[in-house]
């Protein structure tokens, strides 16, 4: 309520799919007040009891067995080992994302001769 001290707690009921990866949940005032405003959200999941800690999303392993392949002047093919659950991986350069794969495989681009470069791979 507008100028009021106190807050209302409001809460809502749903449920998602397995694939839903954003809701919206609109609040209005009542009979013609203006909207509220939300304050300490809460979103429990993915038991939907709303009991306890939920509990965090599940990191993949890092992946092991990074090897150098093929070699130009100006690329390098890795590859590496599966990890279970991964969904893809990311390469990285010397810290820096340099390219995606599906696959336990990739080739990074645009290296520069006589040039000393570190490579890590992380499941997503």
């Amino acid at each position: 309520t507008p100028g009021s001290t106190s807050w209302t707690k409001l809460s809502t009921s749903f449920k998602t799919g397995a694939n839903t990866t954003s809701v919206t949940v609109y609040t209005h005032g009542w009979y013609g007040q203006s909207a509220y405003f939300a304050d300490d959200i809460e979103v429990t999941g993915p038991d939907g009891g709303g009991g306890g800690e939920d509990p965090g999303p599940v990191i993949p392993a890092a992946p092991a067995g990074l090897a150098a392949g093929a070699t130009t002047t100006s690329s390098v093919s890795l590859s590496w080992n599966a990890v279970s659950g991964a969904t893809g991986y990311k390469v990285y350069r010397d810290g820096v994302q340099a390219t995606t794969s599906t696959g336990t495989s990739a080739t990074v681009t645009g290296l520069a001769s006589d040039t000393a470069y570190q490579f890590t791979v992380s499941a997503t």
